[in-house]
């Protein structure tokens, strides 16, 4: 058996409440995890007992606030290990609420979150005959109906468009319980054809049948996000927006336009898709509205060939990038609807959240669809894999491991990688499919929609706090190498892991993190720490000890306002 002791310095320590007792002792073959409710100057002592083990110290900085006057007075304090700093603690950016999205993604992010700040700013301008919003969906006919779809604004909020032909239609589709949906797909003029990089018949026939399948089957995106979330639109009756918002047209139909989301392909990030909630509104509320509820995919991704393939099929690298893409963007239309429209919510979600449940869909979906999904394994690989996979979001987030999980502001891609890893580690413990359904459809905007979830799916247990789910988070991270973490703290069972909503059963993959190239970012007692800040809602990986196999102690000092976990394994 091995033990943990802690003796503190004389008029050094400070002290704060335990956020759970620590776990059960175990045999020393079992992996371990201590939250040590302890800050200021004090010694830290692990007896490993007869076997080896790895020590790993977690230091948390549970903060998530955006308001200055309530920064925390750790600013210019470090964490000391042994003499050796880590990285300072820094409050969270204020949020500006009079700053203005530069970026495209950014401003449907904003507008998706907050579309009250933006609905009747815009001036009417007078109608133009061949934009879309003068063709009702229920009217789409295939190679026929043609309009200019809005698919941004310039400086001045004057709406862009782009020439598009209707390409597509599916159903209307009768469900089994006298529900009906149909599905039109739009190209934009310029991408369709039989060139290179344009789309042709069999490519949307490909996406249809991923999306919306006539007659209906339960084997769609339609059916898997519908059953774990909610419908994406429906009746508006008692909504704050009931009088700016568009009926659903006859055919409760949903548009899937295609066209160039990006100007450059070349370097950086790309925008597969995405959802904007203006479409939603009516072109008196917001001008440039296209009437329809509706996402954008990009055209030239969906047809790009790529790693060594040599003809287009549905299965290659970009196809399967945009079907779940799909998924991923059709949560965010739920959402919308099941938390503004339907809750009456003052903004929609934080948009980590929001990202993080789109991207816990795409791994929810990911086996059923036939794609790695975030995870980035086969689809038909529950298992954990093996060392060296560079597929997925853990290899930016293991890079980055040190980054904040909360962000108010503006969301990269390094932003995805942490908020699906969270978001993993999440749905593998507090029920799947179950766990989503209850953030989605809740009236609350901000962690206390993920807090409430989980406590609703720990019986017996304390209350929850966001400063627990990162202290356990860390650890789980740290223990995904190993299939018998303790309850809570698991990644990892080595195969499939179900979860059963709306009748429809789901199956999430094991991960472990230490199979993903790059490795964890994990600070060690040898050579430099990186001189960095300590932000927000972010935990710091540091190496205690490897193979311990006697009883060592460590001097630390921990500042007010950060907490520390310690891993055994």
């Amino acid at each position: 058996m091995f033990f943990w002791a802690v003796a503190t310095f004389a008029l050094s320590l400070s002290s704060c409440t335990f956020l759970f007792a620590p776990l059960p002792a175990k045999t020393v073959e079992s992996p371990s995890v201590q939250h040590v409710p302890y800050t200021g100057t004090f010694t830290y002592t692990v007896d490993p007992g007869a076997s080896a083990h790895d020590v790993y110290f977690v230091f948390t900085n549970p903060s998530t606030i955006t308001d200055a006057s309530t920064e925390p007075t750790v600013n210019t304090n470090t964490i000391i290990v042994d003499g050796r700093s880590l990285p300072s603690p820094v409050a969270q950016p204020l949020y500006n609420k009079d700053s203005v999205p530069t970026t495209l993604t950014d401003r449907i992010a904003e507008f998706n979150r907050n579309p009250r700040a933006y609905i009747r700013k815009q001036a009417m301008v007078g109608p133009q005959a061949d934009l879309m919003y003068l063709s009702p969906a229920q009217n789409d006919i295939a190679n026929i109906t043609t309009a200019d779809i809005v698919t941004d604004y310039d400086s001045n909020w004057n709406p862009v468009s782009v020439p598009a032909t209707c390409r597509l239609v599916v159903g209307p589709v009768t469900f089994a319980d006298g529900r009906t949906r149909a599905l039109s797909i739009w190209v934009e003029d310029s991408e369709w054809g039989a060139g290179t990089n344009q789309i042709q018949l069999s490519m949307i026939q490909a996406l249809a049948n991923k999306f919306l399948q006539c007659p209906e089957s339960q084997s769609d995106i339609y059916h898997w996000d519908t059953a774990a979330v909610g419908e994406p639109w429906g009746s508006t009756t008692g909504s704050q927006y009931a009088s700016q918002v568009i009926s659903w047209d006859s055919n409760n139909t949903i548009t899937i336009f295609l066209g160039k989301l990006n100007t450059s392909y070349n370097t950086g990030s790309v925008t597969v898709g995405y959802f904007w909630s203006k479409d939603n509104f009516t072109v008196t509320a917001m001008t440039g509205s296209n009437q329809r509820i509706m996402f954008y995919i990009d055209s030239y991704l969906y047809s790009y060939i790529d790693r060594g393939e040599t003809v287009w099929a549905p299965t290659n690298y970009w196809p399967d990038t945009v079907f779940s893409t799909l998924a991923h963007e059709f949560q965010h239309m739920i959402q919308f609807y099941q938390k503004q429209v339907i809750r009456n919510t003052l903004t929609g979600m934080d948009t980590w959240i929001n990202e993080m449940c789109s991207m816990i869909m795409e791994d929810l979906v990911a086996d059923k669809l036939g794609v790695e999904g975030p995870r980035g394994l086969k689809n038909t690989d529950g298992s954990a894999g093996s060392a060296g996979i560079t597929d997925g979001r853990f290899p930016s987030f293991n890079l980055y491991s040190y980054l904040g999980l909360v962000q108010k502001t503006t969301f990269n891609l390094a932003d995805y990688s942490t908020a699906y890893a969270f978001g993993s580690w999440l749905a593998r413990n507090y029920g799947g499919a179950g766990l989503l359904k209850k953030i989605v459809q809740c009236p609350e905007t901000n962690e206390t929609a993920i807090i409430n979830a989980v406590a609703s799916a720990e019986t017996g247990r304390p209350t929850e706090s966001m400063t627990r789910l990162l202290e356990k988070w860390a650890a789980a991270v740290l223990l995904s190498d190993t299939e018998s973490a303790p309850a809570g703290y698991c990644y990892n069972t080595g195969g499939w892991m179900t979860s059963i909503s709306g009748g429809i059963s789901y199956k999430l993959g094991s991960i472990d993190v230490f199979n993903y190239s790059p490795s964890l970012t994990v600070f060690t007692n040898i050579g430099s720490v990186p001189s960095s800040t300590f932000t927000h809602s972010s935990n710091i990986y540091y190496e205690a000890a490897t193979s311990l196999s006697a009883p060592r102690s460590w001097a630390l000092t921990i500042p007010e306002g950060i907490v520390m976990s310690v891993v055994l394994k």
